[in-house]
């Protein structure tokens, strides 16, 4: 039988019919990989443990066209992600941009750690989601070879001053010499450049050791949402879960006040 044993975490899972089952799992050697799970509705059978968020080592059969599961041996299984909608709704948005923007075959060993150290950090609670979501975004965007132009300007290259009124846009910081070179600038604080340069420059392993307030926040997830806009060329649907779990939490809160 030729098979091979690989370690990485499920992104994604389908149900296929009545028996079966496929599986996304993000790999550090083999990018993503789709995986077919026979007799995955039976109640006994021994994939349980495959589903979506599972951290574990898997060993695949391959076919002419396909991987199929012959054993799983689970490392982590982050169920502290389902029991909250908030967590659910940003560990499941951040599973989807992997899911999405990885290539099957290619070697994503960074794309792998950020993600699993960001559903760590979601998971145990050390930093607010939303939070956790706009970092991983800013790495994310990073890694995929885009790196924007936070300590210059991304038009006229002068250095930014922290005196002047500071914007950003799909390139980076934009000076405000320059606000005509490009439309829908956003409008940040030195304390935004400042946030930004440290998640960009830092190991990924150092990225959720912070929080910032709710001013600062809003600034950053714009940011984030400007840079994901202009660099991933697919729409990730868990945004809008996203946004209907932050409408549902202002409702509940304006209720009880």
């Amino acid at each position: 039988m030729d098979t091979i044993k690989v370690r990485g975490l499920i992104v994604k899972e389908n149900y296929v019919g009545d028996e079966q089952k496929v599986i996304v799992i993000l790999t550090k050697e083999r990018g993503k990989l789709s995986v077919w799970i026979k007799d995955a509705r039976k109640a006994k059978t021994k994939f349980i443990t495959a589903t979506v968020f599972s951290y574990a080592d898997f060993v695949l059969y391959c076919g002419k066209s396909s991987y199929s599961l012959c054993e799983i041996s689970l490392i982590e299984n982050f169920y502290e992600l389902t029991t909250e909608l908030d967590k659910l709704a940003y560990a499941s948005y951040i599973a989807e941009m992997a899911e999405k923007t990885t290539l099957e075959g290619d070697s994503c060993t960074n794309t792998l750690y950020l993600v699993l150290k960001t559903m760590q950090a979601i998971s145990s609670g050390v930093i607010d989601p939303k939070l956790a979501a706009v970092v991983f975004d800013i790495k994310y965007i990073q890694l995929q070879g885009y790196m924007p132009m936070v300590k210059n300007c991304a038009y006229c290259e002068k250095e930014i001053n922290e005196n002047e009124k500071i914007y950003f846009g799909g390139s980076g910081v934009v000076c405000e010499k320059c606000l005509s070179k490009e439309a829908e600038l956003v409008r940040i604080n030195p304390a935004a450049v400042y946030t930004m340069r440290y998640i960009l420059s830092a190991e990924i392993k150092k990225l959720f050791s912070f929080n910032v307030s709710d001013e600062l926040f809003e600034m950053m997830r714009k940011i984030s949402r400007r840079l994901v806009n202009e660099h991933i060329p697919v729409k990730i649907k868990s945004y809008d879960f996203i946004e209907e779990t932050e409408k549902m939490a202002k409702i509940l809160k304006y209720s009880k006040s």
